[in-house]
């Protein structure tokens, strides 16, 4: 994502890219990232009613430009995979701790 302008973005609204990048501070990486995609995929949200709606219209608009596919790509569809291990990561916690007791 060299150049893409990734870094201006996160500068402006979080400073400390450089350690973004690097893979320091995961939370707040992670909340970063989060708030970014959501901004870049709110007028899809708005066009999509349902989540294969949203897929699909996510693949089109990637298969549109090669900017939006690497966007797609290399920023929204990794971001919406981390978000997913992060919901089973923290169901498994509490799972495990309400079987526990």
């Amino acid at each position: 994502m060299a150049e893409s302008g990734l870094a201006n973005i996160l500068s402006c609204a979080f400073g400390g890219v450089e350690h973004m990048l690097s893979g320091k501070k995961y939370p707040q990486n992670f909340r970063a990232l989060r708030l970014l995609v959501s901004v870049i995929t709110q007028d899809i949200v708005q066009e999509a009613c349902d989540e294969a709606d949203f897929m699909s219209c996510l693949e089109a608009r990637a298969k549109s430009s090669r900017t939006a596919k690497l966007w797609v790509d290399g920023l929204i569809k990794p971001v919406f995979l981390m978000m997913l291990f992060y919901r089973a990561e923290k169901e498994e916690r509490t799972s495990h701790y309400t079987y526990v007791q």
